[in-house]
């Protein structure tokens, strides 16, 4: 049985189906937003991983020529890897829902989305975020969504939200937010000198504007949601971490204000040590201290190690660190060109 749910979003009506495709998934929604068309399906396995001290989440985005209406031009007429932007549109949506996931919960979980149609005005990327929270939303996987996304456009000076692919030629903004009801997870941002306020109200003005798909997820997750799976925790717990937090006290303090990397490591480990030593042999499960105990942040710096180049600057942080630098053409060049002469070919002796 296939329902639909619709709303206005930018003037332009989005729409979810489900029902429809993907049918053994824990979740799949199709997407519509003006002739372009994704599916995104999740699913999660019901035992964590095996060993695994992280939560495996799979972010995986499928664009295929066809979705355009167009055949590969090579000579094998077959596509190759995912191109850079199709990566970049997997990392945009891995960013905004992997915080909203239960920090205890091991079970690999992977979110696939098929981009079905392009009709090259309307960027999928925005719809991936949207349809994958949407199809979790409707599945038993454990997540504290909705999640909303919009991308905002400022052209004549006012903002436009979703911009069109030619209205984003004249836009001085591409930006992209990413959000809950309460509050923004995730952000993307590339101006041609905006100033700093502009991009701030652009940020809130995003936010208000995505709160529209949110409601429909909720409504979706109302009326079509399942009971969540029940899982094993690998939490830490609350009666643990309070011991350790009793037992460090200021202790951490002296730790972090050390700045050379072997001092500050030896200091942790004896730290760590001292804790476990205080704790006993009753904590035998207990979790490793060193959760609790975070990098320090280093100083920055420039200096000019580049004499020859413009701004030069090293940035430190801890023990690693960068360098960048930038080079103007000059009018008056420091190096020389040398001409060399053509030597003739073929060349012979007269007379």
């Amino acid at each position: 049985m296939t329902q639909k749910y619709e709303t206005d979003f930018g003037g332009r009506p989005i729409s979810f189906e489900t029902g429809r495709l993907a049918g053994q998934a824990d979740g799949s929604v199709l997407v519509r937003y003006g002739d372009t068309v994704l599916l995104a399906a999740v699913t999660a396995a019901r035992e964590p991983r095996e060993g695994a001290d992280f939560f495996p989440l799979t972010v995986d985005y499928e664009e295929r020529m066809y979705a355009a209406g167009k055949i590969p031009g090579n000579f094998f007429r077959r596509e190759g890897r995912p191109p850079e932007s199709s990566i970049l549109t997997m990392r945009l949506t891995d960013r905004p829902l992997r915080p909203l996931f239960p920090k205890d919960f091991r079970n690999d979980v992977q979110i696939i989305v098929t981009l079905m149609s392009y009709d090259e005005e309307n960027d999928p990327d925005i719809l991936c975020i949207i349809g994958a929270s949407a199809a979790l939303m409707i599945s038993p996987i454990p997540f504290d969504g909705p999640v909303g996304a919009v991308r905002v456009g400022r052209v004549n000076n006012g903002f436009v939200l979703n911009p069109t692919a030619a209205q984003m030629k004249q836009s001085q903004l591409d930006l992209v937010v990413a959000g809950t009801a309460e509050s923004v997870n995730m952000l993307e941002a590339g101006a041609q000198q905006v100033p700093e306020q502009i991009c701030v109200d652009a940020i809130r003005w995003g936010h208000e504007q995505m709160q529209s798909v949110i409601a429909l997820q909720r409504k979706m997750r109302d009326e079509l949601g399942k009971p969540p799976i029940e899982y094993p925790s690998f939490g830490v717990p609350h009666e643990l971490e309070e011991r350790v937090r009793a037992r460090v006290g200021d202790r951490i303090n002296v730790v972090l204000d050390i700045e050379e990397k072997h001092a500050r490591a030896t200091a942790t480990k004896e730290l760590i040590k001292s804790v476990r030593e205080q704790l006993g042999d009753d904590s035998a499960h207990r979790q490793d201290c060193g959760e609790w105990l975070d990098e320090g942040v280093g100083r920055r710096e420039s200096q000019p190690y580049h004499p020859n180049t413009h701004d030069p600057a090293c940035d430190q942080r801890c023990s690693n660190g960068s360098c960048g630098t930038r080079s103007v053409r000059h009018a008056r060049r420091r190096y020389r060109v040398i001409r060399r002469e053509p030597r003739s070919v073929g060349r012979t002796a007269s007379g």
